[in-house]
């Protein structure tokens, strides 16, 4: 355990230094959340995944961003900080793995059936948006289409934040309100590799066959994930199919994605939705694939037949400004 501890602290410069994506989306948070005190200072963990959110404080103390007086640590804590995601990983897992259901809301909570695609953008702002709504908020998270089938079945909801060809189905058959679809943001597929990975250059369909083709494993969706088309599109267009027959990890299968062992010089790669892709600890995000590969996947928000319409249309109006661009921005999304 000392041992990780050790590696971890001292990897976490060179780690920043590679990732380039970790560095922009700390130094967002800085941007959207400088004060002059502690509540503002740490409000840099509404604007970060929950797994940054140490490294993130600790960051910006080192830098000289945020007074240690301001946050009352001192440079050593400002060290547990950066070491914290280490020892706390399990837990973080643990708290991730608990799926929520709306049907266990309580009275008075602002219920939201919400898109993987958005997980990670709303927990970054979760706490401004329950002030704006004046409820708390209780997220059933999902693939869209799984989603799709509990609001058909009944489920009472204030907010379906979903893809938008869902939303329209859900219009159609009732359970949206009909004008209320709003679109959000769009998204776009990114690329993640964890293990012993070589400089890796996806920038072209050549570079992105061979990086693909050199991986021990590649992780990807099939079934109703909403970057299926874009993957499906990319390995017809690239004739990967019987070439990675043997190394593809499926997702939204239902089942637990195995961990595959990795040895040396060898690498896993992740391909999804860059929102889900970037927040994933332990990765190291490379960036988008090529446009001519992309069907962009829009988000868009739906209020339900059912649910408490003053709550909806505030919770819309919230992620509609301008306090929830920087969460999208770094989570690799864009405005509608």
């Amino acid at each position: 355990m000392l041992l990780q501890f050790v590696r971890y602290a001292l990897n976490l410069d060179l780690h920043l230094r590679r990732d380039a994506s970790l560095r922009e989306r700390i130094d967002a948070s800085y941007d959207v959340a400088r004060g002059d005190n502690c509540g503002e200072a740490l409000t840099v963990s509404t604007h970060l995944p929950c797994d940054h959110v140490l490294p993130a404080i600790g960051y910006h103390v080192f830098l000289g961003r945020i007074d240690m007086k301001i946050v009352g640590v001192t440079r050593l804590s400002a060290v547990a900080c950066l070491v914290m995601p280490f020892l706390a990983g399990a837990a973080l897992a643990q708290e991730r793995a608990a799926q929520v259901k709306l049907a266990e809301a309580k009275a008075g909570d602002a219920r939201l059936f919400v898109s993987g695609a958005l997980r990670a953008p709303l927990a970054m702002v979760q706490e401004q948006a329950e002030k704006a709504v004046g409820h708390p908020l209780v997220m059933e998270v999902g693939e869209s289409r799984r989603l799709q089938s509990e609001i058909e079945a009944g489920q009472p909801f204030e907010v379906a934040l979903l893809t938008g060809p869902v939303i329209d189905d859900m219009i159609a058959k009732g359970k949206i309100v009909p004008g209320s679809r709003v679109d959000l943001a769009a998204v776009r597929v990114g690329v993640a590799v964890k293990g012993d990975a070589p400089e890796i250059d996806i920038r072209t369909p050549d570079g992105l066959k061979k990086a693909i083709l050199s991986a021990a494993s590649v992780r990807r969706f099939y079934g109703v994930g909403a970057s299926v088309p874009t993957l499906d599109n990319l390995f017809t267009k690239l004739d990967l199919g019987d070439s990675l027959k043997s190394r593809i990890v499926p997702l939204g299968t239902g089942q637990p994605a195995p961990e595959p062992v990795l040895g040396p010089s060898q690498y896993e790669m992740y391909i999804n939705l860059a929102s889900e892709v970037i927040p994933m600890t332990g990765w190291t995000y490379l960036g988008l694939i090529p446009e001519q590969f992309q069907i962009p996947v829009v988000l868009s928000a739906g209020v339900g037949t059912a649910g408490d319409a003053k709550v909806a249309q505030a919770l819309i109006a919230f992620l509609r400004s301008h306090a929830f661009d920087a969460a999208l921005k770094a989570n690799g999304m864009t405005r509608k």
